[in-house]
């Protein structure tokens, strides 16, 4: 039977402690490292919102870039939701807070909604806090489609629907 000598075991457990602790810090996700395609125009969407918003900067902030090529962060701050967008340049579009889907909601939103979109189920309304285009005063509807993926509406105050194709995932995190 072969006796290990103790240089071979001590040389064994560093390399095994070496190769733990590069696999924990390979896991941890910064804020940049969870952004799609950290680029140009996603660091400047990064640090217009820092700037903008300085309460998200110590707050975890998701990215996503969805098919039309915007980047939008969701985060929260004071116990609320946001979204926030960014055009493909990286420059501010527009600022969401979360609301409860309920008979608060502008009666038009909900009448617009349940007319085109009854038998979906409503994940998350999102109400426009500020946008580049004052003029666009819509608000925003991730709800549950036929094929059981999160997909979005824009509403405006007249009740006019377009619906988005920005984003289509198994069930929304927001």
């Amino acid at each position: 039977m072969e006796t290990k000598s103790p240089a071979r075991i001590i040389a064994l457990v560093m390399l095994l402690s070496l190769f733990s602790m590069a696999s924990i810090f390979a896991q941890h996700n910064d804020k940049k490292s969870d952004m799609p395609q950290y680029d140009e125009m996603t660091k400047k969407s990064n640090d217009d919102l820092l700037k903008r918003y300085p309460g998200a900067k110590d707050r975890d902030v998701t990215w996503e870039r969805g098919k039309d090529k915007y980047n939008t962060a969701f985060y929260n701050m004071d116990n609320t939701d946001y979204m926030t967008r960014y055009d493909d340049k990286g420059n501010w579009v527009e600022t969401y807070s979360r609301r409860d889907w309920n008979e608060d909601v502008p009666e038009t939103i909900r009448n617009s909604y349940n007319h085109n979109y009854k038998d979906m189920e409503v994940e998350s309304y999102w109400e426009l806090k500020d946008a580049k285009n004052k003029a666009d005063r819509s608000h925003v509807i991730f709800y549950r489609g036929d094929n059981g993926m999160s997909k979005s509406v824009r509403i405006a105050p007249d009740g006019k629907v377009t619906p988005t194709e920005a984003y289509s995932r198994p069930k929304a995190d927001y």
